[in-house]
């Protein structure tokens, strides 16, 4: 316990009190972005490994489409029905039906 007095931090009168910036809250709006999908069907699989290049596997313990992340270092779940995102950045990642229809719309193939 310390024998000092607790000391009042309070500006003398017309002093300024001087704290640290915080961020300010800012807006984005998303940058216009093709990105490339293929829904899992629940029996695609050869599909899906040709499309992600062996970073997506059928996991015989629990059943369920996991995917490499490589942004996350980590293998993330998808559930049937949901699609498997090809990012700018060659990352995979699931993504639900509702997140596609609110984020994306559809494009014809880029050569």
């Amino acid at each position: 316990m310390s024998t000092e007095p607790d000391r009042d931090i309070t500006p003398a009168p017309g002093a300024a009190l001087i704290t640290p910036a915080e961020p300010a809250v800012k807006h984005y709006r998303k940058k216009p972005v093709t990105v490339v999908t293929l829904e899992w069907t629940g029996t695609n699989i050869a599909a899906l490994r040709e499309f992600t290049g062996d970073r997506g596997y059928l996991d015989r313990t629990s059943g369920p489409l996991r995917v490499w992340n490589t942004e996350e270092g980590d293998w993330i779940t998808c559930p049937v029905g949901h699609s498997v995102v090809k990012g700018r950045l060659g990352e995979f990642y699931p993504i639900s039906p509702a997140a596609i229809a609110e984020t994306y719309e559809p494009v014809e193939p880029q050569p």
